[in-house]
């Protein structure tokens, strides 16, 4: 069975709030073996989640986590080490992913930017399909 889940989390002001406790639960979901693949966006808003009558901002990725299968099926070393590193999640010898599309340490840190790069490593086929 799938699920799609869309969680929100709104801030106020303009620091965002760190994406650890959401790269935890990821890994938990991954270790447990229900997690397929994970979109995290982030919006400037209330903290509450209501809604005011004005422009916020749209939706930016945060995040993109994939499970052990998609991982496995694209080729865990090209995903772990391509143009968007990821971290792995879960457990050590089948890993998931994590790809921190915000990282400001990043040579090109637009998460917009991250984000279009991600997909064009998710599209590309696996190296081994090419042997």
């Amino acid at each position: 069975m799938r699920e799609t889940v869309t969680f929100s989390v709104s801030f106020p002001g303009e620091e965002a709030p760190s994406l650890d406790p959401v790269a935890e639960a990821a890994s938990e979901l991954v270790q447990n073996g229900s997690l397929h693949a994970m979109e995290v966006r982030r919006g400037r808003g209330p903290a509450d989640l209501t809604r005011r009558p004005f422009l916020t901002g749209a939706m930016a990725p945060a995040a993109v986590a994939l499970g052990v299968e998609p991982l496995e099926r694209l080729g865990r070393s090209e995903m772990l080490n391509g143009p968007v590193p990821g971290t792995p999640l879960g457990p050590w010898l089948a890993p998931g992913a994590w790809y921190d599309l915000q990282d400001r340490q990043a040579q090109t840190p637009d998460p917009w930017y991250r984000m279009s790069l991600l997909l064009e490593q998710l599209r590309r086929p696996p190296a081994s399909a090419h042997r």
